[in-house]
Order: structure tokens, then sequence, then C-alpha cells
């Protein structure tokens, strides 16, 4: 098995997982008996509610009030999704996506978009203070400025 089927059955799982969020709201209270239980460096119920509720606002505003986008998901090249590589952002996008296109706003509901991501060293999403040499030096010039001067 390559990598490359390594990535494909992460991303189904994780995109199940999303849907399933969506259809319960409470998955972890129902599987650990605590409500807002989750692993180290994941989502937390509370963070998954939110980023639904997050494309679901986008939703209203994009396809509802400005007919910007359109009402269903029918294809992979509707939508461009770009996430850094990190398990808890790949989650909140895909919770954006469930809140924007829910399963009854697509049209082939096993039909799921792809998430595309790059190497951490060539992250350009958020700062990249473990691969930017000049990042990394501006950084260190700042936190030896005097607090009052930040």
């Amino acid at each position: 098995m390559g990598t490359r089927d390594i990535s494909y059955k992460r991303n189904e799982h994780l995109w199940s997982l999303a849907e399933k969020f969506h259809a319960t709201m409470n998955d972890s209270q129902q599987q650990y008996g605590v409500k807002g239980l989750c692993g180290f460096a994941q989502l937390p119920d509370k963070g998954r509610k939110s980023t639904t509720e997050l494309g679901q606002r986008i939703r209203h505003l994009y396809v509802d009030q400005l007919h910007f986008i359109t009402t269903r998901y029918t294809n992979q090249n509707l939508v461009y999704l770009r996430s850094s590589p990190y398990s808890r952002a790949l989650h909140s996008l895909q919770q954006v996506f469930v809140g924007l296109y829910p399963p009854d706003k697509r049209s082939v509901a096993s039909e799921r978009p792809k998430i595309h991501t790059v190497h951490p060293a060539q992250e350009t999403i958020m700062p990249n203070e473990s691969f930017c040499a000049q990042l990394i030096e501006l950084m260190k010039a700042y936190c030896e400025l005097p607090s009052d001067v930040r």
C-alpha cells in the first residue's frame, strides 16, 4: 500500500467523522461519556460545532443572500479547498464544508471534495517560522525589543 493509498483512506475516515458529527453534534459525549473530550491536537466538539456553524453562515451569505455560489454541491471542481496539513486544520475545513454543503445539499452524497495541502516547508497560509530563515530572524529581533515598543 503506497502513501497515496494511506492518505486517501485517512481522508475518507476524516470525512466520515465530519459527517457523523454533523448528524449528532455530540459524538464524543456518546463515545466517551464526557462532553467535549478529544485527543491531542484534535478539534473538540465545541470547535466542530463552531466551524460547522461558520460554514452555515457562509452558506447563508454566499448562497442564500448574494447567490454567489451554487445551492448544491455537484462535483469536486465546484470548490477549491486549501488547508495546512495539520489534523486540526483539516478537521476545521471539513466541518466548514459540511456546514456549507450538508449531505442533503450534495448531488452525490459519497463524493467528497479534495482538500489541497502542501509540505510544511512550502506552507504559505500561516507564518512559517519552522522553515523560513528570514522570518526566524525577524521574530528573534522582535522578541529582543523592549515590551513598551512592541
